[in-house]
């Protein structure tokens, strides 16, 4: 019991919490709901779902709410909202895992994957939400947590499952990509030409059939879908990301800053944070996108706090952090994103 205190007291404190959200609030309805909804109620031949053609070069996403929802009595909102608490139970134990891996101190990885469990842009778009964000968290860390297992153990069979997770990521939500890209060129820099060879053939053909696939029977690509992209215009940028940049990790960048040397250690996880930060620059700071940041950011957080030598202190933060953020969350639920940026920032 001893041995797993952390990972139960992190399973606890999620429980707590949707107990908690499930108390005083209902799903959360927000402006892409609608297409998930209509797209499972499509596939399972409902009369009036409409098909959206910019959700199905990730069809991934429908397959499990889909199967429960056809399968089961629960509706198509709950359908999603079990998947999604599933897939947050599973991202903050595997984040919890992950960082173990570069900061070894249990302590560390425990309050720093807290910080994720209780970011309030996860509360906002995360698993209480009638998206697919908490999915996309898993699958977006989890092939990087096993082929970062896979090197370590230097197993061919971690290394062949994390190729499989990672074409189910494209197939879930398209910003894998900048996980592919980057197990490709760790790879290539590493001289691993069988590997990468491996991870071309595996994921990137199977992938791209499938894309042609799609394109070809719907008449609908990837490139279709990043030229809707909102730009969001009429915002001050650096605004905005002071405030999402807020919203999203808040006390988590004083440890992030006290623990940045680890990149000095480790280009690999450097690469990866940088190829992250240009993706979020590239959906200009919004919270669902500044998320991707996380497998990264809480790494460096855990190493700052393993500097921290008082013990009353991580307490202090254990008692103060999800009560102080709940708190947000439910004045972001009442109030919205635009109103708090205005209160933030004032």
């Amino acid at each position: 019991m001893i041995k797993y205190k952390y990972p139960l007291l992190l399973c606890i404190l999620l429980a707590l919490q949707i107990i908690l959200l499930m108390t005083y609030f209902s799903p959360h309805i927000m402006n892409d709901s609608k297409r998930f909804i209509s797209m499972i109620q499509y596939f399972n031949n409902e009369p009036d779902a409409v098909f959206y053609k910019c959700e199905i070069i990730r069809p991934a996403e429908f397959i499990l709410p889909l199967m429960l929802y056809r399968l089961t009595p629960v509706s198509v909102i709950w359908s999603i909202i079990i998947f999604n608490i599933i897939f947050h139970f599973l991202t903050v134990l595997v984040l919890y895992k992950f960082i173990l891996l570069y900061v070894s101190d249990e302590s560390a990885a425990f309050f720093s994957a807290m910080f994720y469990a209780f970011s309030p842009a996860v509360f906002e778009t995360g698993f209480y939400a009638v998206l697919v964000d908490s999915g996309s968290h898993l699958f977006f860390l989890l092939p990087i947590y096993l082929f970062k297992l896979a090197q370590i153990r230097k197993s061919k069979k971690l290394f062949v499952t994390a190729c499989i997770i990672l074409l189910f990521s494209l197939l879930f939500k398209q910003s894998a990509m900048i996980v592919f890209v980057w197990i490709c060129l760790e790879l290539l820099l590493n001289g691993e030409y069988k590997k990468l060879l491996c991870v071309i053939i595996l994921v990137g053909l199977i992938y791209a059939g499938s894309q042609l696939y799609i394109n070809q029977k719907y008449d609908y690509n990837i490139f279709d879908f990043q030229s809707r992209k909102n730009n969001h215009q009429g915002y001050n940028t650096v605004k905005r990301l002071v405030t999402y940049g807020f919203i999203t990790f808040n006390l988590g960048w004083i440890f992030f800053l006290y623990g940045l040397n680890i990149y000095r250690d480790n280009k690999p996880l450097l690469r990866l944070f940088i190829m992250s930060t240009v993706f979020v620059l590239s959906w200009l700071f919004h919270p669902r996108f500044f998320i991707f940041l996380f497998p990264v950011f809480y790494v460096a957080c855990a190493a700052g706090i393993k500097k921290i030598r008082f013990k009353k202190i991580k307490y202090l933060i254990l008692i103060i952090y999800p009560i102080v953020n709940t708190v947000f969350y439910f004045l972001i639920r009442l109030y919205g994103y635009d109103a708090m940026r205005k209160i933030i920032l004032k």
